[in-house]
């Protein structure tokens, strides 16, 4: 079986999890990691940093096709970089689903979406490119979540709840079912909402409550 050469964008500590992943997957071949805050030929989990972010630019667009895997947990980033890669000749952008993840025949995921080990996902979602879902995270049927979307660890999205895009959940945070959370909001680790929350607006606590407003950076 021919593999896929992949490469990952953050050598941080979540990139070094999707490392493991990947890994795990028998369709890739990883080659490294770029990184703009690391040194170049350093090592992350065991391989090497290629350089910054730039080595992509910088690339022979008449070498072979090469998988893209954006690790960066701020949704706002994330979608920059990829604005930034989506023009370039020869590259592509693999989904990163661990072996541990069942997904139904009913759920749709796009390019760029990393799912880790023993999320469930039910039937019915729409998971939209470059969403990142964490560990031990649920999504409950009929849900729409937008994209740039990062669930941390523990993230609990119920039935038939929109997350509009570049929302970002803190560690354990979980919603009620049927809400809508607006573009470039936040919902504070370990907060539980009630109620839809606007775009723009950051909410903590059980049951959350706003915090701030216009938080898009």
């Amino acid at each position: 079986m021919t593999k896929h050469d992949v490469i990952i964008i953050g050598a941080g500590g979540f990139g070094s999890e999707v490392a493991e992943t990947v890994n795990q997957l028998k369709d890739y071949n990883l080659i490294g990691f770029l990184d703009d805050g690391k040194k170049i030929l350093t090592k992350c989990n065991g391989y090497p940093i290629l350089g910054k972010i730039d080595w992509i630019v910088k690339r022979d667009r008449y070498l072979a096709p090469l998988g893209v895997i954006i690790s960066i947990a701020d949704p706002k980033k994330r979608e920059d970089i990829a604005s930034k890669l989506k023009h370039i000749q020869n590259l592509w952008f693999p989904q990163i689903i661990h072996p541990s993840v069942f997904i139904p025949k009913s759920t749709s995921i796009e390019d760029g979406v990393i799912i880790q080990n023993n999320c469930f996902i039910s039937c019915n979602v729409n998971i939209n490119k470059f969403t990142q879902v964490n560990c031990h995270s649920v999504i409950g049927h009929d849900s729409i979540i937008g994209k740039f979307v990062t669930l941390s660890p523990a993230s609990k999205v119920m039935g038939n709840v929109t997350l509009g895009d570049r929302v970002f959940f803190g560690v354990n945070a979980s919603t009620t079912r049927g809400i809508k959370i607006g573009d470039d909001s936040v919902l504070g680790g370990c907060s539980f909402a009630l109620e839809s929350i606007p775009k723009e607006s950051c909410y903590y606590g059980n049951p959350a409550k706003l915090k701030r407003k216009n938080v898009k950076k």
